[in-house]
């Protein structure tokens, strides 16, 4: 009996023993859940924050990309109608090229034909001043043969 009893006893002291181990880590359980639920508040209200910081981010990253978008697609633009403008300049300034061109083409055509022209005149100038000096010169030598007839007329009169 005494065995009974001891064992009893021993028994009863284990489970004393237990039971303040259970209580024990029951305490700590509580503990530790109180403190994990605070770190787990704790986090959840950093995480909110983060991720609201986060969609404010890309919702201001979202405003910027679609305003530079926008810029892009105005100065693009621009280039479009300056571009459009300047190769509208280069085919004028091609088109007056050519009209100088032409002009300076038929300029050196109308001064060839002045030159032509002009050493054509100066030929028949010096042609018609020759034939006027030897007209000149045969009706002088005409003048003076008739003089001289008379003078020898004369000459033999007296």
């Amino acid at each position: 009996m005494r065995d009974e009893e001891l064992l009893k006893q021993n028994h009863t002291s284990q489970v004393e023993a237990l039971e303040k181990q259970i209580r024990t880590l029951e305490a700590e359980l509580k503990k530790v859940m109180k403190q994990n639920s605070e770190e787990e508040a704790v986090l959840r209200k950093e995480f909110k924050k983060a991720s609201n910081e986060f969609d404010n981010n890309m919702k201001a990253y979202d405003v910027d990309v679609s305003t530079q978008t926008m810029d892009n697609q105005k100065c693009q633009a621009e280039f479009d109608d300056t571009y459009a403008d300047l190769m509208q300049i280069k085919e004028e300034y091609n088109m007056r090229l050519e009209e100088k061109r032409k002009r300076d083409e038929i300029a050196a055509i109308m001064q060839r034909k002045n030159d032509e022209q002009s050493a054509q005149m100066d030929k028949l100038e010096r042609a018609s001043e020759y034939i006027q000096a030897h007209w000149r010169g045969l009706l002088a030598r005409k003048e003076m043969e008739k003089v001289r007839k008379k003078k020898k007329g004369k000459k033999r009169k007296k």
